[in-house]
């Protein structure tokens, strides 16, 4: 099957190809690297639109969708979550390595009832997301408004690799406060270049590159 990445912002597409070649080498050994075709856009098309001005986004991505089906990708990965609710309105051949739906996938699998969710302010107070997870009986619960903030504030700053290792580390303290009463979900690629290993902090990010490496 042939996979492919549609290239977006260059801090999240980066993270997303140094990660799954890393991973694909440690599975595989010696010099390997990843197969996989690179659709790059201009992610300055698609950012000022999102999250939801989908007369504007759900063209532009049918677009990339068309001209990536002619390459022969049949996997596809996103490397940026708030855009999967524009996604879920667009009917396309090609398989989607769909953020949210693999994250309750995972959740499901082992019986986590309740999150709390990291990521932009939007995508903390999403109603989309609040939804999906809903539906499936998953309570979406938020940080509170301060550490909201604070999130949203550091995840910038790694977006213009300006963050300090204290604010890293206020970062971290915050993952783990929240994670000793609940399953904390990282659903900002910048915050999951800071992650830290823990079996109650679960990582979009990593959860779609998993799924791309089977």
């Amino acid at each position: 099957m042939k996979k492919g990445i549609l290239g977006l912002g260059n801090a999240s597409t980066i993270f997303y190809i140094d990660e799954i070649n890393s991973q694909y080498n440690k599975m595989n050994g010696g010099f390997s690297t990843c197969p996989f075709l690179l659709y790059q856009t201009n992610f300055d098309e698609i950012n000022p639109y999102l999250p939801n001005q989908f007369d504007i986004l759900i063209p532009k991505i049918e677009n990339y969708f068309s001209e990536i089906k002619s390459l022969g990708i049949q996997k596809l990965l996103i490397p940026n979550i708030t855009l999967h609710e524009t996604i879920d309105k667009i009917s396309s051949d090609v398989e989607i390595i769909h953020a949210v739906d693999f994250t309750i996938k995972k959740l499901k699998k082992y019986e986590i009832d309740e999150i709390v969710i990291f990521g932009t302010i939007f995508t903390m107070n999403s109603l989309y997301l609040k939804k999906k997870f809903g539906e499936v009986g998953i309570a979406f619960n938020l940080p509170s408004k301060e550490h909201q903030i604070s999130i949203d504030d550091f995840r910038k700053k790694v977006y213009e690799k300006r963050e300090t290792p204290e604010e890293v580390s206020q970062f971290q303290n915050l993952c783990y406060l929240y994670s000793q009463h609940s399953h904390v979900i990282l659903a900002c690629t910048e915050l999951s270049i800071h992650a830290e290993k823990s079996p109650h902090i679960l990582d979009m990010a990593q959860i779609q590159i998993e799924e791309f490496l089977k």
